[in-house]
């Protein structure tokens, strides 16, 4: 069986209405990856909704603690992450900068149904 997969260009922003609307109705795992990007750059946050054009509201997992990717900082080369799984269960999300020293980084999230 062959998986359908979609690329999404992204731009890190802290602001939730700037970031890239991404529709995972469909989808069973995805991968962002970044270039280089700033050496104190620390976190993305994921901020979920029911549809497209909802209110986004961060997203927790069961021992309540806020779901995020801790970067590794990165100064010569790129750097890809695992999407994390408490995402599988959304309908839409937004990828955000956890602090201001990611903000306008470019970045391809990978879908894969």
């Amino acid at each position: 069986m062959s998986r359908l997969s979609r690329n999404i260009d992204i731009t890190l922003h802290t602001s939730t209405s700037l970031a890239t609307t991404l529709d995972m109705r469909d989808v069973a795992y995805g991968v962002v990856q970044f270039g280089t990007m700033s050496a104190s750059a620390t976190s993305l946050k994921f901020l979920v909704s029911s549809s497209s054009g909802g209110t986004y509201a961060p997203l927790y997992k069961a021992d309540g603690n806020e779901v995020a990717i801790t970067l590794a900082p990165s100064t010569n080369d790129g750097r890809a992450y695992v999407l994390p799984d408490q995402l599988l269960g959304t309908q839409y999300i937004k990828i955000a900068s956890g602090d201001t020293n990611s903000t306008g980084v470019s970045g391809v999230v990978t879908l894969k149904s």
